[in-house]
């Protein structure tokens, strides 16, 4: 064996006779979680818990409710006397006995029903011309359903939950097939 190459035996550390050092004492900061939170200390934590993705949340749903408050000013009123006929004779097929009213938009591609407190059906304008009564009865039939079983109601209450669990896959998933499941189940009622 070369003389360059030397073998070092693994050496042996001694045990001193030191104990464990002190823990420290928890200071101001420990405090936090418990007693009121100095300047800052609010927000840090805020944003740990996941306070970002809610207010993100929240805003995106107050854009929606603001978009639709805006939305709803530019309607134009169907008020020819076929067409209340129709949403009237529709909504006692249904037995509902609240305010409805109707509207045409061009924005829409198809019908839709916003509202909860007063709920607003709307047609878009390239239909309205073109459309017999029957046509346009089942419709509103279609969407009065949604407006008897509280769909517009139980949406908002979902995407205000969504708000806060927006972290939850599951919830998105279960929110997608809620609003499949109000689609059936209005277009079979007049099957």
């Amino acid at each position: 064996m070369p003389r360059s190459v030397r073998h070092r035996r693994p050496t042996r550390r001694k045990r001193s006779n030191r104990t464990a050092p002190e823990p420290i004492p928890p200071g101001p900061q420990a405090d936090n979680r418990t007693s009121g939170c100095p300047a800052g200390g609010c927000l840090k934590q805020f944003c740990r818990s996941g306070g970002i993705g809610t207010l993100a949340g929240l805003l995106y749903l107050l854009h929606g409710l603001l978009f639709l408050r805006w939305f709803r000013v530019g309607l134009e009123p169907l008020t020819e006397p076929k067409f209340n006929c129709l949403l009237r004779r529709s909504a006692e097929t249904l037995q509902l006995r609240r305010r409805l009213t109707l509207f045409c938009s061009p924005i829409v591609d198809s019908p839709i029903t916003i509202g909860f407190r007063q709920p607003t059906i709307i047609i878009p304008a390239k239909l309205v011309n073109h459309l017999s009564d029957d046509e346009m009865q089942s419709i509103l039939l279609h969407e009065l359903a949604h407006v008897r079983q509280g769909d517009p109601l139980t949406g908002l209450l979902g995407r205000i939950i969504a708000a806060f669990c927006w972290w939850n896959p599951l919830l998105h998933r279960l929110l997608q097939v809620h609003s499949q499941s109000c689609e059936e189940v209005a277009a079979s009622l007049f099957q």
